[in-house]
């Protein structure tokens, strides 16, 4: 027992580094993204990175067998964020590229200001390997539950 603990707990520190190595370099990508466009180097646009989280709305806060999807996004201008959608939306959205593009840069979130967007890549990296460590308080968006 005593050697899986180890290895877990090896792990799971390796697994934190990684998601702190991450969220650095999420942040550089996000100060040269804005810099690029900031000098016209690079047009305004936004391209849809993976879900990163998933999960059941709060009871009394959505449809009972609903969820609520976080994506990643890049918003050129804005830089790093995500998106949150109702699953169902979601699901329509992916069948016309345009319009989750547009509806996209209407609902995109920054990463890197802690009073607008108060989730990290590492609480997303915990959800997201099943390891349920992000609390309801930390899991949200101006204020609305995911």
């Amino acid at each position: 027992m005593k050697d899986f603990e180890s290895e877990f707990t090896r792990f799971t520190t390796w697994l934190h580094h990684a998601a702190e190595y991450s969220e650095a370099h999420a942040e550089k990508v996000d100060r040269l993204v804005r810099k690029l466009a900031s000098a016209g180097l690079i047009a305004e646009g936004v391209i849809l990175g993976p879900v990163v989280l998933e999960r059941a709305y709060t009871p009394g806060h959505g449809p009972p067998d609903g969820a609520r999807i976080v994506q990643a996004v890049l918003k050129i201008p804005d830089g790093v964020g995500a998106v949150t959608w109702d699953a169902e939306e979601f699901a329509q959205l992916q069948r016309n590229e345009e319009r989750h593009e547009i509806a996209a840069m209407q609902r995109f979130e920054r990463l890197f200001q802690n009073w607008y967007c108060n989730i990290s890549l590492s609480q997303l990296e915990w959800s997201a390997k099943g390891a349920d460590h992000v609390t309801e308080d930390q899991a949200s968006f101006d204020g609305r539950t995911l």
